[in-house]
């Protein structure tokens, strides 16, 4: 892996990384539906303006109709339904766990592409990764059963966002093959912002202002950085890493947004907790084994 490949990487983990730790800062005072909704348009308007600045066009009809109800599908698998509970669980759950449950997306995936493609792919250690990343998400829910609290909820709410989350990945992966990256994330954004702030309106009311610099600062950070910045960085590098070494990413990011909810807000993991998201991302780690493969002669 090349030096800038390598930078590259490690940009795009650690921004996604403290993304969660960034949601804790807006939902501390925005309703966080509506918090979801503006990041999003705002990350729409910005990659909208990148694409025309890049001569890439954003007609909508530019797809089939096919092409089209999976981009309105993704807006609402892929990014509203999914962020909607991100920011929704962590009112109550802490970011590094929630960056934990999340995780647990590639476990779905897996499960659903297996669904998809109608035959068995859960073998060897795949099989014991799924059920070694399931076991952990029951040993995190265990303890909160015994006394319903709204803490079980942001859970519910997080594990819930990464089925979507893999369901949307699934869809995209069959289908959209001829869809502009560029492109379809921008419509997917704007069109998910759409669904949010109707949400958000609806549900929260939510005040125009009263908020503070610190909301402001974290909400932009999400918009620049944990929409915009990471999008282009993620599929400049899917053309220089292989598949397997991207998808190190999913057990990548819960070390570090842990590593940065204990140093800026001294989040802990209680026994339980702590044994279940080490089981996680030992889980998805599993997931992502793949047999060595030979090398092309020459190299």
């Amino acid at each position: 892996m090349r030096a800038r490949h390598l930078a590259a990487f490690l940009a795009l983990a650690g921004i996604w990384g403290t993304t969660w730790l960034t949601i804790k800062f807006v939902v501390r005072e925005m309703p966080p539906v509506s918090a979801a909704g503006m990041r999003f348009v705002l990350a729409a308007l910005l990659l909208a303006g990148f694409a025309r600045w890049r001569g890439q066009p954003l007609c909508w009809r530019q797809w089939q109709p096919a092409e089209r109800r999976l981009v309105l599908a993704l807006s609402v698998l892929m990014i509203a339904l999914p962020y909607g509970l991100v920011f929704y669980g962590e009112l109550t759950v802490s970011s590094a766990l929630a960056s934990v449950l999340f995780s647990s997306h590639s476990a779905f995936v897996l499960l659903f592409d297996s669904l998809r493609a109608r035959r068995n792919l859960l073998t060897g250690a795949r099989l014991a990764g799924l059920l070694l990343a399931f076991a952990g998400i029951v040993v995190i829910f265990w303890p909160r059963l015994a006394a319903p609290s709204a803490e079980l909820k942001g859970v519910v709410a997080l594990v819930g966002a990464a089925a979507s989350s893999a369901l949307a990945t699934v869809l995209a992966k069959h289908g959209g093959h001829y869809i502009r990256p560029l492109a379809g994330t921008t419509w997917q954004m704007a069109l998910a912002s759409v669904w949010l702030l109707a949400a958000g309106w609806g549900l929260e009311r939510p005040a125009l202002s009263g908020y503070s610099l610190v909301a402001f600062v974290a909400l932009l950070y999400l918009v620049v950085f944990g929409s915009c910045v990471t999008f282009v960085l993620y599929y400049d590098l899917l053309k220089h890493m292989t598949p397997v070494q991207m998808s190190t990413l999913s057990f990548v990011i819960p070390v570090i947004a842990t590593g940065a909810g204990w140093l800026v807000l001294g989040e802990t993991l209680g026994p339980y907790t702590l044994a279940g998201a080490a089981a996680v991302v030992l889980g998805v780690a599993l997931l992502h084994w793949r047999e060595p493969e030979p090398l092309p002669a020459g190299d």
